[in-house]
């Protein structure tokens, strides 16, 4: 929480710690508290993962492999990105053309995002650059079409507007979470959900527990080691399905790890959000840690030697992951401590 220089850079506004399945820590900017709702930025992408998950463990969608629902590509003969599937967007290979400059006013992010009436809508419109499955390229728009899919398979507006909370916020307990729609009424699924810093945790501790919560599995078998693996021919192996499998920065052009930084635990696994949102599981640890900020300046908070800090006090464990509802027998240290 403390600032590495004169002026205010870092601005961490939360942490919370969470180990075994129950708040060990945590702490709060002036002005916010465990109830606060915060932006996750890009980590709402991770959110839309398990949602997705959510509807394949109860039957409310094709294969991931299967070609995904987008009217517009399917209403027309031979449309290569009728061809587009779930995987493909899920681990950002779809192959469309789509600028991810938030420096550029006129990019295709800025203007999906914050211009266009439907941000699902301006991702679908997107002409195909590349073979579908061939190229990794990380951008917004691919989680915007997911969200359109998902309104496709759902039959109704209402319920596609339930699926969240129906789904996931209602069986995690997640009473602050918000997503925003764009006005055409689409979740904005890259970008625009809203949490307390114990809900957002609460994502990453289904995770750490495979998927299980309280007794009750949630999300297919194997669906977390899919997310959190890199695709087959994936040369860096830093990007799962909509998770993080390493942190940006982190290796060579070849792949391989940087020697001369943090070393931490090789299991963790991340979802990230612009301005230094982080959401980190390190199962080997039983320990997921969320931090929030409005960090502009990347330098200034270093989240791989934060995460290798705190590695490093917590032992290893061969335990399975606690299921323990968030907040039970929980211990809080530095709560609304500015």
């Amino acid at each position: 929480m403390d600032e590495p220089g004169l002026h205010p850079e870092r601005r961490t506004r939360a942490v919370v710690i969470l180990h075994d399945g129950k708040v060990v820590a945590e702490r709060y900017a002036a002005g916010i508290t465990a109830d606060t709702p915060l932006p996750g930025w890009s980590m709402t992408k991770s959110v839309f993962n398990v949602i997705l998950g959510r509807m394949q463990f109860e039957g409310m969608m094709p294969d991931i492999q299967d070609p995904v629902l987008i009217n517009e590509w399917q209403a027309e003969p031979n449309d290569p990105r009728a061809t587009i599937n779930y995987d493909d967007l899920l681990r950002m290979r779809s192959g469309l053309e789509f600028d991810e400059s938030y420096a550029n006013p006129l990019s295709d992010v800025v203007q999906m995002l914050f211009i266009e009436p439907a941000a699902a809508g301006y991702a679908v419109s997107m002409p195909l650059e590349n073979t579908p499955g061939s190229d990794f390229a990380y951008n917004s728009g691919a989680s915007n079409i997911l969200s359109a899919a998902i309104r496709n398979l759902s039959g109704s507006r209402s319920t596609y507007l339930s699926r969240p909370t129906e789904l996931l916020f209602r069986p995690l307990g997640m009473s602050s979470a918000v997503i925003e729609t764009d006005p055409e009424g689409y979740f904005i699924a890259s970008s625009f959900m809203h949490a307390s810093a114990r809900d957002w945790a609460k994502i990453g501790q289904l995770f750490l527990q495979d998927g299980v919560w309280e007794g009750e599995r949630l999300l297919p078998e194997g669906w977390v080691g899919y997310s959190t693996s890199p695709a087959a021919e994936d040369p860096y192996g830093l990007y799962g399905a909509h998770w993080w499998i390493d942190l940006p920065g982190s290796r060579n052009e070849d792949g391989t790890p940087l020697n001369d930084v943090p070393q931490i635990p090789e299991d963790a696994y991340f979802a990230l959000g612009h301005d230094g949102q982080s959401l980190t599981v390190i199962p080997s640890r039983n320990l997921v840690v969320a931090r929030f900020g409005v960090t502009r300046n990347s330098g200034a908070f270093k989240l791989r030697q934060f995460i290798a800090d705190l590695s490093a006090i917590f032992p290893a464990t061969s335990d399975t992951p606690a299921d323990t509802p968030i907040g039970s027998g929980a211990t809080t240290t530095g709560a609304n401590d500015g």
